[in-house]
């Protein structure tokens, strides 16, 4: 990289980041890269498509200028949602003071909301939020049900995976989240990100009749209409969020 700005952050890239990841295309990316570049992080050209040169620069810049997280207080998010609400989580020695300030560090970094995160975990662990839950069916294993592959791609297995507490698990749910930065803004995109392995909302449809993941979904079809909506396939998911679901 190029030699570097001093000073602080730039209010912009923090902005134009918070709304776009890797894998995005625009206008914002183009204004993202240029100010990069301007800032000493070389994007090596300003193309508006955000790729392995732009994440590069993006990460040393945020490595110079960390955000400042956001954090709540004891089982209470910044905004003042209750984590207690969502199934699983009181009493459970797995999700401590701790464990909740690491999930919202990462949920600011990736632009998502704390309770959407810990919410989907709770379902895909059972409300155990144990590092080590398997599959019975499959290779899926910890706090989002890391498949063996999946694991692979990171640099890791799933036998690791399981033998990490929660806390070091949550290091590569953020690293599994990470290409979808910016695209986390409700709780569909966040499960759906898990599910169908890209963020969805809404009525958008996830498998159809036919597709070979919809037979193992069905269940999700609850209109029985043979499309399966991003909202269909939350609906479990909200439904572990209590009152202060939304």
């Amino acid at each position: 990289l190029a030699s570097r700005n001093g000073g602080g952050s730039d209010a912009k890239i923090d902005q134009l980041s918070s709304t776009n990841g890797r894998g995005s295309r625009g206008e914002g990316v183009k204004e993202l890269q240029e100010r990069l570049t301007s800032a000493g992080y070389d994007t090596k050209g300003a193309d508006g498509a955000w790729g392995s040169n732009t994440q590069a620069a993006y990460d040393a810049y945020r490595a110079d200028h960390p955000l400042p997280v956001q954090t709540g207080q004891g089982y209470t998010s910044p905004t003042g949602y209750d984590y207690n609400q969502i199934t699983g989580v009181q009493g459970n020695a797995n999700v401590t003071p701790e464990f909740l300030r690491k999930v919202e560090g990462m949920s600011q970094r990736l632009g998502a909301r704390p309770e959407h995160i810990m919410a989907a975990m709770s379902f895909e662990t059972g409300g155990r939020f144990s590092s080590d839950v398997r599959n019975p069916h499959s290779s899926a294993t910890g706090l989002i049900q890391f498949m063996s592959d999946t694991a692979k791609g990171m640099g890791t297995t799933t036998g690791q995976l399981a033998q990490m507490t929660p806390v070091q698990q949550l290091d590569y749910v953020e690293q599994y989240f990470q290409p979808y930065r910016g695209r986390l803004n409700d709780l569909e995109s966040v499960y759906t990100s898990i599910l169908a392995g890209h963020p969805s909302s809404g009525d958008n449809p996830l498998f159809t009749q036919g597709d070979r993941n919809y037979g193992p979904n069905r269940g999700l079809d609850t209109d029985h209409n043979g499309v399966i909506t991003a909202a269909e396939a939350t609906a479990h998911v909200r439904s572990r969020m209590g009152s202060g679901g939304n």
